[in-house]
């Protein structure tokens, strides 16, 4: 009796309410650290195949996993020569195998997290790939290891620890536009694409590259004055394609775009004060000359999320052209209190990561919704939706009801009397569509099917009775036998 009261007990609660399908106000959840770890101002953040998340802390100049409790910094030790080295924490990658690939002084590492063992590769300052600052670290899909650098696009052979560098030459329009890479980025192809440009200074350089694997040459999209179908900034930060096939590219200023990758156009999505409704970026403040965009991302929902430097994100939902702004909100405890951002990532969970230009990161689960109430003043046992939509519930009251959702929030109910002969005794736990217009109801007191056009309840032959495997010879009669076991 006591398992009767809480199995009827959980089911009211599951549907006592029902998910309106619309997004509520999504929650900022500010992390700063656990267990007395803090953090620093996070640069860049990956998952391993195990589920830990990381951080490149570039304030602290150390590595940080999170396992949503606790916190684990690896530093470098000069006496321990197979401990992490020393690096700007400029980003941060993890591979197939579940190590973590950072950026230090003299090249990249490799951090096997089971052993606690860095592999070092260091750039050849005698060579002609001397390295430089790296910006940017992509696994591809063949785990081949690609470094974005201040002296141009490095290939790293981790079998030999030499590197293949791509860099800009004046008289080549193949080689790379700009030795400047701020952006890296695989698409659903295979295709390496390089964002290039420094969106902290007034040199007039950078553009998108698309790279040809097997020629190693470089096709170059730049902003052009005489074509609104360019660039509308050389400065290239963000690249992304979605679930959809849609390539998205972010750059300084103004600048978001979808791009066609068949014919090289842009379609340039610049902010409009008279629309502020329509898809952008956030709009710019007067003087934010270094503004730029500094991701672009999809949450599990489908929902793009555009980050800038200075102006807070955009999040657009592509089902239904939603447009939301956040920016500095100071009223709530969960709202976005920054204004900034520097890179996002999408967790294997669907958790969305934002770190921004000061320290601590915002962890958002995008599947957050709101619930509206359907009130049957009825307890409900089953529930069930036909080829139309409407709702049937299965009532402990010798009844069933339609819900009728032509109208959200103003549902219509209609409720039926299964058999008024039997009063409450009888309790509809099942409901199954025969056809368009025939359900048929598994109860406490037998079998009933019921015509939905003329509203008509018409008992079966089948009685309910507790048998044995070998006895149940129907499918219909095996659906009451489950029920009645229940109960």
């Amino acid at each position: 009796m006591k398992f009767f009261k809480l199995y009827i007990f959980l089911l009211l609660f599951l549907y006592a309410i029902k998910a309106s399908g619309q997004k509520g106000q999504l929650d900022f959840n500010l992390v700063t650290g656990a267990n007395g770890i803090t953090l620093g101002k996070i640069n860049g953040i990956t998952q391993d195949k195990w589920g830990y998340i990381w951080f490149a802390d570039q304030n602290q100049r150390c590595l940080t996993r999170y396992d949503g409790y606790r916190m684990k910094t690896y530093r470098h030790n000069p006496t321990d020569p197979t401990s992490i080295e020393l690096g700007s924490m400029e980003c941060i990658a993890a591979d197939s195998s579940g190590a973590i690939w950072f950026p230090t002084e003299k090249g990249v590492d490799k951090f096997d997290p089971r052993t606690n063992i860095a592999t070092h590769y260091h750039f050849d300052l005698k060579s002609s790939c001397q390295g430089g600052f790296i910006a940017q670290i992509l696994v591809d899909h063949l785990g081949l290891i690609w470094l974005g650098t201040s002296a141009g696009l490095y290939n790293l052979d981790e079998k030999t620890g030499n590197f293949t560098c791509y860099s800009h030459r004046d008289n080549d329009p193949t080689t790379l536009s700009c030795n400047m890479v701020r952006a890296l980025y695989e698409d659903h192809e295979g295709i390496i694409w390089v964002g290039t440009g420094l969106p902290f200074d007034t040199l007039k350089e950078g553009g998108l590259n698309r790279f040809d694997r097997k020629t190693g040459k470089f096709t170059r999209y730049l902003h052009d004055d005489k074509d609104p179908h360019s660039l509308i900034n050389d400065k290239v930060r963000a690249i992304f394609e979605d679930s959809k096939g849609v390539f998205w590219v972010g750059t300084q200023g103004d600048g978001l775009h979808i791009m066609d990758k068949k014919n090289g156009k842009f379609e340039r999505l610049t902010y409009n004060p008279v629309h502020p409704e329509k898809l952008s970026r956030p709009p710019i403040k007067k003087g934010n000359d270094f503004d730029h965009i500094t991701f672009i991302t999809e949450d599990l929902s489908g929902a793009i999320w555009i980050g800038t430097y200075l102006e807070g994100i955009t999040r657009y939902d592509p089902q239904t052209k939603e447009i939301t702004r956040y920016k500095a909100e100071k009223s709530g405890e969960r709202g976005f209190t920054d204004s900034t951002t520097w890179c996002a990532f999408v967790a294997h969970d669907g958790t969305l990561w934002i770190s921004i230009e000061g320290t601590n990161v915002y962890r958002v689960d995008p599947l957050q919704i709101n619930f509206s109430k359907t009130f049957l003043n009825e307890y409900a046992w089953t529930f069930m939706e036909d080829s139309s939509h409407n709702i049937w519930a299965g009532l402990l009251s010798n009844a069933i009801a339609r819900i009728d959702r032509t109208d959200p929030g103003h549902e219509i109910i209609n409720k039926y009397i299964v058999d008024p002969s039997l009063g409450y005794d009888l309790w509809v736990g099942g409901i199954y569509p025969l056809s368009k217009d025939t359900l048929l109801l598994a109860t406490t007191k037998g079998i009933y099917v019921y015509e939905t056009k003329n509203k008509n309840f018409e008992r079966t032959a089948w009685e309910y009775k507790r048998v044995g495997k070998n006895q149940a010879h129907s499918s219909i009669f095996k659906i009451t036998v489950q029920f009645t076991i229940i109960i």
